[in-house]
This record gives structure tokens, sequence and C-alpha cells, in this order.
């Protein structure tokens, strides 16, 4: 019984993540980039793609996420370091990247490095499930390796907010012979997630996170923000909400609990979380 609790659970905690992930990007894709080499004119903007060491395209595996980037690995039994570089001319505001695959068990460990306009990118944070594998994790460097003893992991949904005009996307083979990892990348309209470099989850803190009753709403700024909140279903929840000292406060003793999506934006930009009610 503790088992199958268990599955329901992670079930449910999969299909919020997925929902919030779709409130913070899925209406925000304009074009994805799929071509192997060469240049390519995509929303108004021409895109170069080389790649180099070890690398091959892959449609089969975690399809509506990730494709057609397969780097760390080719056919049919070759490993070794690999990656894309795609460059952008004019240069693109801000890209979005889904990742799979990412192998971390017994000796065969490999991670994703990232270099933006040439240097290397320390990504901040996780991004969202991809449904297809475990989360992956974050690591001190800021590259992304697969969780212990996973033989794939990965998340969606990492978004990079500033001017770029090429980008690197690395899978470096630590030990052993990965199977290799593959990515995704889209153009993505970062209107309501960047101004001059400014992202609102940096002034914000949502806590505490499960909540019981009372859940507190904190920014270091004094902006006015709007909140929603939806349920697994997608529906709206009302909830009040009292403003006081620029800082927000919401008693939710009444929520039903389980898994919730809040979206907190303001005119600048916005974030979505998921929320645990207890």
């Amino acid at each position: 019984m503790e088992n199958l609790i268990k599955t329901i659970i992670l079930t449910l905690a999969l299909f919020i993540l997925n929902f919030c992930a779709i409130e913070i990007f899925g209406q925000n894709l304009t074009n994805k980039i799929s071509h192997i080499s060469g240049s390519l004119i995509i929303n108004g903007t021409e895109v170069t793609v080389n790649h180099s060491g070890t690398t091959d395209t892959i449609t089969t595996y975690c399809t509506d996420v990730t494709s057609p980037y397969l780097i760390g690995a080719s056919s049919p039994h070759f490993h070794g370091t690999g990656e894309y570089t795609f460059t952008f001319n004019p240069p693109v505001d801000s890209l979005l990247l889904n990742f799979s695959g990412i192998s971390n068990i017994s000796n065969d460990v490999e991670e994703i490095y990232l270099k933006v306009n040439g240097l290397h990118y320390s990504i901040p944070e996780i991004g969202v499930s991809n449904t297809c594998n475990p989360f992956a994790k974050l690591t001190s460097s800021g590259g992304i390796a697969g969780c212990r003893e996973c033989n794939v992991s990965g998340w969606a949904g990492t978004i990079i907010p500033v001017s770029i005009s090429s980008i690197s996307i690395q899978d470096t083979v630590i030990s052993g012979f990965p199977g290799g990892s593959v990515f995704s990348i889209y153009f993505y309209n970062d209107t309501t997630t960047r101004t001059n470099n400014y992202r609102i989850e940096n002034d914000i803190l949502v806590y505490p996170n499960p909540v019981v009753n009372d859940l507190f709403i904190k920014q270091s700024k004094t902006d006015h923000l709007d909140i929603s909140l939806f349920n697994i279903n997608g529906e709206n929840v009302d909830i009040n909400l009292e403003y006081f000292n620029d800082n927000i406060f919401a008693n939710l003793t009444n929520l039903h609990s389980g898994l919730y999506c809040i979206r907190i934006s303001n005119d600048k930009s916005s974030i979505t979380k998921v929320l645990i009610k207890e």
C-alpha cells in the first residue's frame, strides 16, 4: 500500500510539473531549431549549426520533448565527448533547452556543459520535468549530470535570458561508455521572463512549501504582483490575498491537500512554481 501511494504521488507530481512547464514556456516557444549543419533562416535570424567530436541525431527518444541532437555518442556504438554549436546573426534575446538521456550509473558517467558567447555558462537552477526521465542534478559548476545510479535522467525548461550570438552544448564523458545525451533547442519569446536581464525570481520568496495553512509571498522590491493558483486540471483556484508592507499573505486552510501550480507576475516578468498543500 505504501509503495502504491508513493507511485500515485509521483505520477501526480510529474503531471503537475509538466503542467507548470507549459505555464512557464509552453506559449512562448516561437521556433524549434532542428537542422544538423549549415545555415538556415529561422524567425528572421540566420542560425548556423556546427558539430564536433562524437555526435549524432535521434528522433525516437523522448520525442515530444527532446530531439534531434545527440551528443556524447553516435551510431552504432561510439562514445566520447561531443558538442553542437549554434551561432545567431543577429544575436537572439533568449533560448530554451530541454535535455534527456544523461547517464550516471556504475562507471558510465557523463555531464553536460554550456558555453554562451564563448564563455562557460553556469546554469542557475534545475528545470521542470521532461516527463520521460527522472530529474537530473545541477553540478557545483553549473553543469548537468545524471542523478546517482540513474541510467537516464534530464529535465526541460532551461531558459537562457541573455543576448546570445553563440551557444555550445557539450557532453563530456567522465568515465565508461554512457549512451550520450539528447537535447532540443528553441527560440524563446522572453517578454514575460526578461527585461534588461531582470528576472522576478531574484526578488521573490514563497514560503513555506509545503504549506499547511498560511502562505507568504515576500518580495524585495515594491512592485504590484499578480498571483494565480491552478490545480492539477489546470483550473484556476480562488484564494483570498491580503497585502501588507508590499508583501502578500494567503490563508490556505480550506484548500484541499495536493499539488498546485502558483504563478507570480509583475509588469516585467513572471515565474511559475509547484506548490504542495498538506
